[in-house]
């Protein structure tokens, strides 16, 4: 038995029927699955009819202004009282506080190299500044180190 060939615009037309049939049912579904009714207009959304904007807009900028740069006087009051002034530290404390800093490193061991350069740089500049703070009494003392 031979069958009839079939040609291809009745295939793709046969798919096409399908495809707009299962459209149409999933946008039903969709559509029962939706309660439209209860949806607000998007203008309403927008602009809901009971809100009014009472503001002029010189108003509102003043208002940011205002709630931005706003701080509790006796606040502030307060923190300037807080504020210690403390004393530079002794060079000599420094110097202590970065050789005690350096061996803790290195006693960690925990492999960062890159904080003991920073200490040992530090201590270069703190020593620095303390030789530039000094005063030349004699060439002996500003040759010796301390």
């Amino acid at each position: 038995m031979i069958k009839k060939p079939v040609e291809v615009e009745d295939i793709l037309q046969q798919a096409q029927q399908e495809d707009d049939n299962a459209r149409t049912d999933l946008q039903a579904q969709i559509q029962a699955l939706l309660d439209t009714t209860s949806l607000l207009p998007l203008d309403e959304f927008i602009q809901p009819p009971g809100e009014v904007i009472e503001d002029l807009e010189k108003d509102v900028f003043a208002r940011v202004v205002e709630h931005h740069s706003t701080v509790d006087k006796a606040k502030q009051a307060e923190d300037e009282v807080d504020i210690e002034v403390k004393a530079k530290p002794a060079i000599s404390a420094v110097l202590e506080a970065l050789e005690l800093l350096n061996l803790y490193k290195l006693i960690a061991d925990d492999g960062e190299v890159d904080n003991i350069k920073v200490f040992e740089k530090m201590e270069k500049r703190v020593t620095a500044s303390k030789t530039a703070a000094k005063k030349q009494m004699s060439i002996q003392g500003w040759l010796k180190p301390n």
